[in-house]
């Protein structure tokens, strides 16, 4: 029993320079997300905006919403609030009291993610979960400004542990619960679940467009990503029944056949930062013998890596520091992540279909109120089989009309081919899916229409103001053998922006 304990602990364990890679790719991708959000501050973080506070706590949250950006609802407020977040993010990143900022950094995506939570997707409910996981890990331990403080003479090693299973079976879930809800013929049978997702023009890259033109081309990546969320999992957890010396080439292999998976998406399918989430994910598994082997090959690419933290720990003058661990403490963690493997276990578990689907609701109540809930249901049981768009067409108090969301005076021509090019980003696109399925938001995204549009042009104002608009949806079904159905519309919502145009 002994030895089979520590054959498990050493291969359910993490290498502390793939930690570090992890940590950096993680925080400067919160960063990015930062700057994006930046850009439509206006829309989505105040009571100018898409949900003003009152409306979303009156009609849109839940007893579990915890946000403290709901503490105020003006630019200035929200402004400050994402930029202490873009610099904790990169304080993570550079690994600067690591441990406290990661708190910080989990604490701020919480909040964010709760003030409007319609912007986000699959990607932010795996980035709170990473973020959360990684308070309880040594990722700042290398490669960091903490490394350079106690003035690097901490040398890699591997941990083990509670936190450390709670990572696996992460991985574990977001793709083999995803290959359970894949239950459509079209992913097992027919392997045309490809096809469908590649004539989503919302999500398809220009290469994904000139790919969409070769059946068997796609019928065959469709089988290997099917086989892939399948056998990968798998062999990443149950790995360590071959035999030690194979051990670096399981999770190697894995490793790298989920980099391959999320690169293909990032070419063909625009659905923000998720794949790069989850690429950083997967530098966490790296095995020890392939970073030893980094280090001896490319000495450069290291010295380069560890140049900037040099750099920055010289400037700001920082004091070497030294660590102490406690014991108590440290047995208090392992015993928490028991707590949280158990909850990221069940929550799983509900997520699923009868029979296998489990619902207790004490471990749905906890992954709630710790904001780990997660759904790993894209394209299940099938990708969407429709092409929707929106479009805007609106009067100004003058009489012109203008399509809002182009900017075009036409109002009468399909707006079907430049819509997806209108979309700024991740957030965005996941909005107008939301709205396009929900009047009761599209009420209020008309309303901040009206708000925005027609402040004083001092404050960014435009004129002649906005009289009235509806907000249509346009969708058509995406049929086999590159066809397509009739084109159906459908008004979501009519707003007027004054009281005496409103009729009886």
């Amino acid at each position: 029993m002994s030895k089979a304990f520590l054959r498990l602990k050493d291969y359910f364990s993490f290498d502390t320079r793939a930690l570090a890679l992890g940590r950096m790719g993680l925080g400067l991708s919160v960063f990015v997300d930062i700057l994006w959000r930046m850009q439509s501050i206006d829309w989505h973080y105040t009571d100018l905006g898409t949900m003003p506070r009152d409306v979303f706590l009156s009609q849109f949250a839940f007893s579990w919403t915890n946000s403290f950006h709901l503490m105020n609802g003006t630019f200035g407020f929200a402004f400050i609030l994402l930029a202490l977040h873009g610099l904790i993010a990169l304080m993570v990143a550079v690994g600067y009291k690591t441990r406290l900022f990661t708190f910080l950094l989990s604490m701020f995506t919480i909040s964010l993610h709760n003030r409007l939570w319609y912007l986000n997707n699959g990607g932010d409910d795996a980035l709170r979960a990473l973020l959360f996981f990684a308070v309880f890990i040594p990722w700042g331990e290398m490669w960091s400004v903490d490394w350079w403080r106690k003035g690097q003479n901490v040398a890699p090693r591997k941990i083990s542990g509670s936190w450390v299973a709670v990572w696996f079976l992460q991985a574990f879930c977001v793709y083999f619960v995803s290959y359970i809800l894949k239950t459509s013929p079209i992913w097992r049978q027919d392997y045309t679940a490809i096809y469908y997702s590649s004539h989503l023009d919302l999500f398809a890259t220009p290469l994904m467009k000139s790919l969409r033109q070769f059946p068997l081309f796609l019928k065959i990546s469709t089988f290997l990503t099917i086989m892939l969320e399948w056998l990968g999992p798998l062999a990443l957890v149950l790995g360590f029944v071959a035999p030690r010396r194979f051990w670096k080439w399981v999770k190697l292999g894995v490793v790298a056949s989920f980099w391959g998976l999320h690169l293909g998406i990032i070419l063909t399918m625009s659905i923000g930062l998720f794949p790069f989430y989850c690429i950083f994910m997967w530098f966490f598994f790296l095995p020890t013998e392939i970073l030893d082997w980094f280090e001896d090959r490319c000495p450069k690419v290291v010295k380069l890596l560890n140049a900037p933290l040099s750099w920055l720990s010289l400037k700001l003058g920082l004091s070497p520091v030294s660590s102490r661990d406690s014991k108590g403490l440290f047995y208090l963690s392992q015993g928490f992540g028991v707590f949280i493997f158990a909850t990221i276990f069940f929550w799983n578990l509900s997520t699923l279909k009868p029979p296998m689907k489990v619902s207790i609701p004490f471990w749905i109540n906890v992954t709630r109120w710790l904001h780990l809930y997660q759904e790993w249901n894209m394209f299940s049981p099938f990708p969407k089989q429709e092409n929707v768009w929106l479009e805007i067409p609106a009067e100004l108090e003058d009489g012109t009309s203008v399509e809002l969301l182009s900017g075009s005076s036409d109002i009468l021509s399909s707006k079907k081919d430049i819509f997806p090019k209108m979309i700024p980003d991740e957030h965005w696109r996941k909005f107008y899916m939301n709205v396009a399925d929900n009047d009761k938001l599209a009420k209020q995204y008309a309303g901040a229409w009206c708000r925005l549009w027609n402040r004083s042009p001092e404050s960014g104002g435009m004129l002649p103001r906005l009289r009235r608009f509806s907000i249509i949806s346009y969708h058509h079904v995406i049929l086999p053998d590159y066809k397509q159905s009739d084109l159906h519309k459908k008004v979501i919502w009519n707003h007027w922006c004054f009281e005496q145009d409103l009729p009886k």
